[in-house]
């Protein structure tokens, strides 16, 4: 794992924060990065997808928000042709 500094998504890199309760001409130190300006990120690199074991065949995902539909949709590929197949990975016919 690796560590890498990143600029504060809360007070874009101040160290301060300005918002809704504060007053005009009032900030607060960034509860975020604790007024450093910036976050420490914590990443793995990727090399290679990994392979998953337990799973026989794969389909593509309808999704991730329920109003949309979640689950499984178009046709069935195996697992051995995903893994052979070049990312990013869109074979299917909706």
């Amino acid at each position: 794992m690796e560590i890498i500094e990143i600029e504060c998504g809360d007070c874009r890199g101040t160290g301060l924060y300005s918002g809704m309760c504060e007053g005009p001409g009032l900030a607060v130190v960034c509860l975020r990065c604790e007024g450093t300006g910036c976050q420490k990120l914590r990443i793995t690199r990727f090399t290679k997808r990994k392979a998953k074991s337990g799973i026989r065949t794969v389909r593509q995902s309808r999704g991730s928000f329920i109003g949309t539909g979640v689950g499984a949709t178009g046709k069935e590929i195996t697992y051995k042709e995903f893994s052979q197949s070049p990312q990013p990975l869109k074979l299917f016919d909706n």
